[in-house]
């Protein structure tokens, strides 16, 4: 499937050969080409932020305890992904502002996001935190009802995790990598804390809040110092 995607596109930009050499698109395409890959690999550190856990845990736990975490995970993330839409109708009109030279404004809609999306996501994790034996029951049954536990430690987790999608997001609008940095960072703790503290899926749960948080806390430690030196955080 992977090399006759790969053919089709190989073909394709052939016969579109003469097309391309004459397009002004054509000189831009390098910046396009890197601009992909960052973007491409922004978002692999924000999938292995919210998918790395559950690999590790199937390595390191007995299949019943990977399958209460797995289950409380799903629950966790409903508060990312029920908020990332906010951050998605950000991006384009960042993006349009700061091509016009709006920066303010774009800085303004920043704000306006992270409030919104802190407050959806917040009280998607009051609501877990509170409620996570109705939350396991009503989504899985009785037969899970032992992962409640780590069904509100993880909602914390993601709630810092749409934060720093929100960031991300804003930074990709402007063009800035910087924060790149602070995703592979993220990985890393995520990572590395897993494999060392995992006597218990409680361990693991406060691996993640420890890991999102500061990926969160250093994405806004470098928009904060780039704005104090006035410069785009690129790489």
């Amino acid at each position: 499937m992977v090399l006759g995607a790969a053919f089709s596109v190989g073909l394709g930009l052939y016969f579109l050969r003469d097309v391309l050499s004459q397009s002004p698109v054509s000189r831009d395409l390098p910046k396009i080409g890197s601009y992909s890959a960052y973007t491409l690999l922004a978002f692999l550190f924000l999938t292995l932020l919210y998918n790395l856990d559950v690999l590790l845990v199937k390595c390191f736990f007995t299949d019943l305890e990977a399958g209460y975490y797995m289950a409380a995970a799903t629950i966790a993330r409903m508060v990312f992904f029920g908020s990332t839409a906010i951050a998605g109708a950000m991006f384009p009109k960042v993006a349009a502002w700061n091509e016009a030279g709006n920066g303010d404004t774009a800085r303004e809609l920043l704000r306006d996001a992270l409030l919104y999306t802190g407050v959806l996501a917040g009280l998607g994790a009051f609501f877990l935190n509170t409620f996570p034996r109705f939350a396991v029951s009503l989504l899985f049954g009785g037969a899970y009802i032992e992962s409640a536990h780590l069904v509100g430690p993880l909602s914390i987790a993601m709630l810092f995790l749409s934060l720093s999608y929100v960031l991300s997001l804003y930074e990709l609008a402007l063009g800035a990598r910087k924060f790149l940095y602070a995703l592979m960072v993220g990985c890393l703790i995520q990572s590395t804390g897993i494999v060392i503290f995992h006597g218990r899926l409680g361990q693991v749960a406060l691996v993640m809040i420890v890991a999102m948080a500061s990926v969160f806390g250093l994405m806004v430690l470098l928009k904060v110092r780039c704005q104090r030196e006035n410069t785009l955080c690129k790489l």
